[in-house]
């Protein structure tokens, strides 16, 4: 076996067993599952060794992960009970309908100052509503985040934050506070949010603002229902799977520019997504993949892409494992590696059974490549399926980086001239074609099929490793 395929498939199999052990969270039964994975390779025989190559690495990624929870760390405060804290707010605003969340990094607890801060996570009223570097005071009854297996104190755990607040009061008591980058990108992010309420109506500009800057609640109650029942509000945020959609569509346009450059190009397109979402840090996360990958396609290594890929995976997961078990970051992680490993596999099946395509099969194959590779996921998170959400799904996903870019084009000309409504029709058409079907299935009755961890764990194993144990490979345009 050549050493480039032993790389790239023990990289793989790490990265799969690392995320895995994570997630298992317990060591007694990664060794459990690792002793079960080792007695099946020892069973198999293959002239190529794939599958034990792939199963051995798999174990070490799988105990390691597990080991590493072990050393998780947990947010800690320097009190153990307090009313009153001061500190400035150190992430973007969170609206959610009539309330708001601030992450607030305090290092005064009931006057008291201490030099490290904590973070702390306050819900309050939206009006007045603050900004990021806001310095501020808030009062009201904490909850302590404690190691537990409570999904609240875990999900908090997740984000670092030390308490949380609830119906507290928040008082302003200066300004200009944080990062000045990270102020000056929120800015920006506000003017352009701004931007795209001008360019198109409600609620066509709350699903653009979803898309675009992240922005959950933008398209009301009564929509995030609809898109909720139809199986498609994994399409509202802003996510790394969505900008590896983005990065599919502007590979495949640029190809017939400049095939060359086409990857250059490509993540040109999507950083200047992540700056107008103001540097989200799911949106870094992606984009640090998708350099890994354009840098791998415009240095022609396009086999050196997938372990890369599972490198930078395995290294996120050793640095911060609740990170690499957070949603965002594994479907990015699987749309990018379904771009990579998919879509040779993909295009000459289009190309043969489907003729017609002609030139738009790229952007159908990386965009199928992508949504392949996320769906376990996707059903997952959901629970269940029905019938009707697979339909929905497969009428809208494709027409999600048009979307996205259409939009983009729409708010920045909008921003120039004002108003330019030709520009924005071919967004308004697309964002009201997703409004309607997103309404039309949400009135359909559902039929939830429930979806086992089992089903859920085949699949991903098979999408994951089907690619590595083809014989043949397509290389990469």
């Amino acid at each position: 076996m050549e050493r480039v395929r032993i790389i790239r498939i023990g990289a793989i199999g790490g990265a799969v067993g690392m995320v895995s052990g994570i997630l298992i969270h317990s060591i007694a039964l990664a060794i459990a599952v690792a002793i079960l994975a080792g007695a099946f390779s020892f069973f198999i025989k293959t002239k190529s060794g794939i599958i034990p190559l792939f199963v051995y690495f798999c174990i070490g990624g799988l105990v390691l992960g597990s080991v590493r929870m072990m050393f998780l760390h947990v947010p800690t405060l320097p009190v153990s009970s307090f009313k009153e804290v001061s500190g400035f707010i150190s992430e973007y605003p969170d609206l959610r309908g009539d309330v708001v969340r601030y992450t607030v990094s305090a290092s005064c607890f009931d006057g008291t100052c201490f030099p490290k801060a904590s973070r702390i996570l306050v819900e309050s009223q939206v009006y007045p509503l603050y900004s990021y570097g806001d310095v501020v005071r808030v009062s009201g009854k904490p909850h302590i985040v404690s190691r537990s297996s409570d999904t609240y104190d875990a999900y908090l755990q997740s984000l670092d934050i030390s308490a949380s607040m609830q119906f507290a009061k928040v008082y302003k008591e200066g300004d200009g506070k944080g990062n000045v980058v990270t102020r000056k990108l929120f800015a920006l992010r506000d003017v352009f949010s701004h931007t795209i309420a001008d360019a198109l109506p409600e609620p066509e500009s709350g699903l653009l603002k979803g898309m675009l800057l992240g922005e959950k609640h933008a398209l009301g109650k009564k929509l995030e229902d609809d898109f909720k029942r139809a199986g498609l509000s994994h399409i509202v945020v802003l996510s790394g799977y969505n900008l590896m959609l983005v990065f599919a569509l502007f590979f495949s346009c640029s190809k017939f520019i400049t095939l060359r450059f086409a990857p250059v190009l490509s993540f040109v397109g999507v950083a200047l997504f992540v700056v107008l979402s103001g540097g989200e840090p799911a949106a870094l996360r992606a984009a640090g993949m998708i350099a890994l990958i354009s840098l791998a396609l415009f240095l022609r290594h396009s086999k050196s892409a997938s372990h890369s890929l599972a490198l930078t995976v395995i290294g996120f997961s050793l640095w911060d494992p609740l990170v690499a078990s957070s949603v965002s970051f594994m479907l990015s992680a699987l749309a990018t590696y379904g771009m990579v490993e998919w879509e040779p596999i993909i295009t000459p099946f289009l190309n043969k059974k489907l003729p017609w395509l002609g030139r738009i099969s790229d952007v159908v194959s990386e965009t199928l490549s992508a949504q392949i590779i996320v769906s376990p996921l996707i059903l997952y998170i959901a629970g269940t399926i029905s019938p009707f959400s697979i339909m929905s799904n497969i009428l809208v996903i494709p027409l999600i980086p048009c979307a996205m870019v259409l939009g983009l084009i729409a708010s920045l000309f909008s921003f120039l001239v004002t108003p330019l409504s030709l520009v924005s029709l071919p967004a308004l058409i697309v964002l009201k074609y997703i409004v309607y079907v997103a309404h039309l299935f949400a009135q359909l009755p559902l039929i939830p099929i429930p979806v086992t961890a089992f089903i859920v764990w085949a699949l991903s194993i098979f999408f994951v490793f089907y690619p590595l144990y083809r014989k043949k490979e397509t290389p990469h345009a």
